[in-house]
């Protein structure tokens, strides 16, 4: 399962379109799992950063379950920068802990409840680091990266959960040429023993992904970098990254002036390395669209969000592929149900898990965010359940006694 960098962040900065003011970022991060859909709230400034746990209620609505925070939460703590969920395991971070060196909180869920179990943090990590601008996780292993160490060129950090339920630091990732800016680590998506991590901005932000794979000595190597032929700068190749069927997908949401486009790469035949086999598009691109923002696997179909399309309401396209030759066949649109039109972005941030799916839409509720939850109906078709949302809170009202007015 893969999480990519903060969507506020992503959006912003990696394609290049200004966000709505938002007061405290709900729907930054969100993740899927077990019948619960996680959404956080880091830019919370009365408040510390949440992370809200959903659940159908006997109706099917979608409620709120659960409130979770650091256990040293504070106002303003950042809390929930990114997520990612693999079956009874969350990761939230916190990017500006420790004087922001960054640190991932780990959750399990134990009799019904999550309860915070262990923080991840790196011992030798430098003031500005934020380690945890990035997550994922599969099984036993995580991977969460440290966007601004040696000096803005990034680093992933591997760790490893052991039979005893402890987690160490395993090993650390770094591109073979990676410079400082290049945004190393902004993507992630971990299979086992192999990760795929974007660098979005590296090369005038053409962008690139490199793929690791863990040897049998339990050694990390670069095996590969991939990028594309056909981009120019600014395409952000390496914005988003998943697996697929044992091959690397990867989003150029800038592409083409942002329209955006997405890249399948595959092993060559001939033990060369990897090339690219596909290139998707939107069938309604426009310029600005930014499709390839978020990608999401789904029972073999590929979900592209692009959330500047449609004059920014955005779009989730679906595409499927014929599993015996490979061919992508059918591309579809998710239906957005009573998600409302206008500047509402939906598809900034995706997450999907079984039967249950959610999309943040950062400019809905006038810029505060709302996160729309679908599920799959015993028919196989997806549709749209209900939209997610926090209460802001205000500061407490000042107030003082009676003041006499003298001449």
């Amino acid at each position: 399962m893969k999480r990519l960098l903060q969507p506020s962040l992503a959006l912003a900065v990696l394609v290049g379109f200004a966000l709505p003011a938002q007061a405290q970022n709900y729907g930054s991060g969100v993740a899927v799992s077990g019948g619960a859909v996680f959404v956080s709230e880091p830019g919370n400034v009365v408040r510390s950063g949440i992370v809200y746990v959903y659940r159908a209620d006997e109706t099917g609505r979608w409620v709120e379950a659960a409130r979770l925070t650091a256990p040293d939460a504070r106002p303003a703590d950042g809390f929930g920068a990114a997520l990612a969920v693999h079956g009874t395991t969350l990761l939230a971070s916190r990017l500006d802990e420790a004087e922001a060196r960054g640190a991932v909180h780990v959750f399990e869920l134990e009799d019904g409840e999550w309860r915070h179990t262990a923080r991840l943090t790196v011992p030798d990590a430098a003031a500005g680091d934020s380690l945890g601008a990035a997550v994922a996780l599969d099984g036993e292993r995580a991977l969460v990266t440290a966007i601004h160490r040696s000096g803005g060129a990034g680093a992933v950090h591997v760790f490893r959960r052991g039979d005893d339920g402890e987690w160490t630091h395993e090993a650390v990732l770094t591109g073979s040429d990676a410079q400082p800016g290049d945004g190393f680590g902004a993507a992630l998506a971990v299979s086992g023993d192999v990760a795929l991590v974007g660098a979005p901005l590296q090369a005038d932000r053409r962008g690139a992904a490199y793929l690791f794979r863990r040897t049998g000595s339990g050694e990390w190597v670069e095996e590969a970098k991939l990028v594309a032929r056909d981009v120019a700068g600014d395409a952000v190749l390496g914005g988003s990254v998943a697996f697929l069927d044992g091959r690397a997908v990867v989003g150029a949401s800038g592409r083409d002036q942002g329209t955006g486009a997405v890249y399948v790469f595959a092993p060559d035949p001939e033990g060369e390395g990897w090339e690219a086999v596909a290139r998707l598009l939107p069938f309604a691109g426009t310029p600005r669209s930014r499709f390839g923002v978020s990608l999401e696997v789904v029972d073999g179909e590929l979900w592209v969000s692009a959330p500047g399309a449609d004059s920014f309401a955005g779009t989730i396209y679906r595409f499927q592929r014929d599993a015996e030759t490979g061919a992508w066949t059918t591309a579809s649109t998710l239906d957005r149900g009573a998600m409302p039109a206008g500047r509402v972005l939906l598809g900034a941030a995706t997450a999907v898990g079984g039967r249950v799916a959610a999309a943040s839409a950062p400019g809905d509720d006038h810029g505060a965010g709302t996160v729309a939850v679908y599920a799959m109906d015993e028919s196989g078709a997806w549709t749209f359940r209900n939209k997610v949302w926090s209460e802001p809170e205000s500061f407490p009202a000042v107030t003082g006694g009676q003041v006499d007015c003298r001449e």
